[in-house]
Order: structure tokens, then sequence, then C-alpha cells
């Protein structure tokens, strides 16, 4: 396990790309593992909001074939198994029900979520599966900044301002059924780092099955179901 960790590592930094710190490093081996329980060898899966490759080099190390990314900003390399390209969320240049599986994150506003959620519907297979990740703005962080009565600073380069019941919501109006919601990870500055330095992400993993409002970002298992009408709301 720590052998494959170093292996990451080592293939950022020969991109010379941005390294997730540890504790990403466990939540992004968490969603690997995810995704090759839900699909078949021949699956076809797209990674986006892809940054350096990260997940689809994870995906690739474990035998998966079939992998897109895509990104608004060339940060990575051409792997055997895998294409990058530079696309928009809101625009993806794919055929309809292409793909087996999307795991999605990095969205810069409400609008922008729904309406990249319209896209993934309509490139998913029937009953294909949606991985989505959004930041929460009701995480722990920002509980502790309110109760000492600053304010919360919230990443200014992507932050739909998204809580647990309107995550819900947008996912079941634009026509996918959830699986389940959990949080990812819990980001306190030095406590988190303690917790992936003592192995303890059980307790991360614990309160994002339990407690998913006080992690850093909420994630969403879903399916894709028959398309209904609904309204910009």
């Amino acid at each position: 396990m720590f052998t494959k960790k170093l292996y990451y590592i080592k293939r950022w930094r020969q991109q010379r790309a941005r390294e997730p710190t540890r504790s990403r490093v466990i939540t992004f081996r968490g969603y690997a593992r995810l995704i090759l329980s839900m699909v078949e060898s021949s699956s076809l899966i797209l990674d986006v909001g892809c940054d350096s490759g990260v997940m689809a080099r994870m995906l690739e190390s474990e035998g998966e074939k079939n992998l897109v990314g895509i990104e608004l900003v060339n940060r990575f390399k051409h792997g055997k198994d895998i294409s990058f390209l530079l696309a928009e969320n809101t625009h993806l240049p794919f055929r309809r029900k292409a793909f087996d599986l999307i795991f999605a994150r990095k969205f810069v506003s409400i609008r922008d979520t729904k309406e990249s959620l319209n896209e993934f519907h309509e490139i998913l297979k029937d009953e294909g599966k949606l991985i989505i990740e959004v930041p929460n703005v009701q995480r722990l962080k920002s509980r502790i900044y309110t109760s000492l009565g600053l304010t919360p600073l919230y990443p200014q380069k992507y932050f739909p301002h998204l809580h647990l019941a309107s995550f819900k919501k947008i996912l079941y109006q634009r026509n996918f059924k959830i699986l389940r919601i959990e949080g990812d990870y819990i980001f306190i500055p030095l406590i988190g780092r303690l917790l992936s330095y003592f192995r303890l992400d059980l307790l991360t993993k614990f309160l994002g099955q339990f407690k998913p409002t006080l992690c850093m970002h909420l994630f969403g298992v879903c399916e894709k179901r028959a398309r209904e009408h609904y309204g910009d709301t």
C-alpha cells in the first residue's frame, strides 16, 4: 500500500504537476476502488476535471484500459490507455450514450453544476453511473470559523455553494437516481494531516458515511434514470 503511494507521487513529480496532499491521496485511492467496483474491464470511463490525470492514472495502474480525461488547461501527458482532451464540462465533445461511468469534480457555480449534469446525462449509457464531488458549504471548517466569529474562507477557483439538501435536489432534478451520498475527507489545518499521518482515515470514512455535512466535500454515487421535465430552479 505504501509503495503504491510512492509510485503515484513519483508519477506526479515526473509530470511537474501539483501533488495532492497525503489525505487527498487516500481519498483518490478510495474513489479508485469505488469506481473499479462499479465497472467491468470493457467499460468506458470519463474523468471530468481531471487536473494532472491523477484518477485516470490510478485506474490505469489497476488495469483499466478505456479511460478519457478532460480539463480546461493542459497539465497532463497521454498514457497508453488514457486519452486527455481540453474541454468544458458544459460542452462535452462526445456522442450520446458513450460512457459507462463518469467521475466529476470542479464546478464554478450552481449554474455550471446544473448544465454539466445535463451533459453527463446525455453522454451516459442507460443506467450508467455518475460519481460527482462538490465542495460542502456546511463543512466542519466553516462551522469552526463561524463559532469563532470569523468569516469562512472559500476557494475562489471553484465553489458552488451547495449543502446536502440542495445537492440532492439538483441531482434529482437532473434525472439522476441517488444511490448514496457521503463526505470524502476532513480538512482542518494540521488536524487533517495528523489524521492521515497516523492512518486514522477510518475516522474520516466513518464521519463521511454518517455525518457527511462535516466533511470538506460531498460526493454522490448516482445512476442515470429516464429523462423527465424539470424547471430551472
